[in-house]
């Protein structure tokens, strides 16, 4: 029987002209894919931070991922789908409260108008005009967040099936000291990861626990889905705060203060505003952005300018993960960098088998 020979290589002009048709098409998908960024990476986040979870219950169902995964993803179906019944009844029994509180919040400011300059007046009108177009579009734009969630949710549901289906795929491409640098790498892309969306998820606690307490001793109207959306929006970094202190103003103007009944909505507003913006800038740039730092391993001015590029593209998405992936393109920089150097890369012992591999390194992990 006839053993065939080795295919011959392929000519270096050939292979360089692949690479580029390569790079060319690779930009063209990442093109096609930017209308569904946001829900990318949505996904990714959903899938990073429920990959524990999943990997914890699948050793415990013995050793079956996917039911793991099932068994997971149902569990958060169903927390998700009694928050919202719950939400749809807080919402239909206190209908009709807020509707006639809105209409005393009217009056209100009608009186309080009344007493200023006109100018002003009109200023104040026009921005409560704007203020309550936005909420009417947030509003009208939650059918479509929901819907983002929930095809975020069942993309990061594909992705850790098809990732653990891959596992060990990369092994086929690495082998000896080049195969301890690559799983080097991959760690260290599980700890930043892993790390800068813990740090995130604290930091939104935290903040809403916080800002619970403040709205409740200054008398915010519903002080807890006030805190609970300030924690949240808060984590788009520069402008969440912001955003969030605006949002947490338009029940302020309209209802008043409970706890300070002789205050003026528009006096109550501007303070909880002022305060507001104070509490989440210093908490934010003073103590998240050195927080983040330290995980991702980049220094803050790095951090807070990988922030400001996130934001300035326009995409909240993108300027969310704007941090970690600049660590990332840090990382694999700079070790593509030191193979050019030809400097040597230390690398570290390799773990117990035991130990359960990450979301990355799971690539170079050993098939089960």
């Amino acid at each position: 029987m006839d053993i065939p020979s080795p295919a011959a290589p392929w000519p270096a002009p050939t292979r360089y002209v692949l690479a580029v048709l390569l790079l060319l098409t690779t930009i063209a998908v990442l093109l096609f894919l930017k209308p569904v960024y946001s829900t990318i990476g949505l996904g990714f986040i959903f899938a990073f931070l429920f990959y524990g979870p999943v990997q914890w219950i699948g050793k415990r169902v013995g050793g079956r991922y996917a039911l793991g995964a099932v068994l997971f993803y149902l569990l958060v179906v169903a927390v998700l789908g009694a928050l919202a019944w719950g939400g749809i009844d807080l919402l239909s029994a206190r209908g009709q409260q807020l509707a006639q509180l809105l209409q005393v919040g009217a009056e209100n400011i009608q009186d309080w108008r009344s007493g200023l300059p006109q100018r002003l007046a009109e200023s104040l009108a026009q921005i409560a005009v704007w203020l309550a177009g936005n909420l009417i579009r947030v509003v009208v734009g939650a059918a479509g967040i929901i819907g983002q969630v929930v095809i975020a949710l069942f993309f990061s549901f594909l992705l850790l099936v098809n990732l653990y289906q891959a596992r060990g795929s990369l092994k086929d491409w690495f082998s000896g000291q080049l195969e301890s640098e690559i799983r080097q790498i991959l760690k260290e892309l599980d700890k930043i990861w892993l790390g800068y969306l813990t740090a995130q998820v604290i930091y939104g606690v935290v903040l809403a626990a916080a800002s619970w307490v403040q709205f409740t001793l200054l008398g915010v109207p519903y002080p807890f889905i006030m805190a609970l959306i300030t924690g949240l929006v808060s984590l788009i970094p520069t402008i969440g705060g912001l955003l969030s202190s605006f949002i947490v103003a338009i029940p302020c103007v309209v209802l008043g203060s409970t706890v300070f009944t002789e205050m003026s909505p528009a006096t109550f507003a501007i303070l909880v505003t002022l305060i507001n913006i104070l509490v989440t800038q210093i908490s934010y740039n003073f103590l998240a952005l050195p927080i983040v730092g330290k995980y991702v391993r980049l220094p803050v001015a790095v951090v807070f300018v990988g922030v400001l590029a996130g934001v300035a593209l326009g995409s909240i998405m993108l300027a969310f993960l704007a941090v970690p992936i600049l660590s990332t393109l840090t990382i694999i920089g700079g070790y593509l960098l030191s193979k050019v150097a030809q400097k040597e890369i230390p690398v570290t012992p390799a773990e117990s088998e035991t130990d359960l591999p990450g979301f990355f390194s799971q690539l170079l992990a050993d098939k089960s």
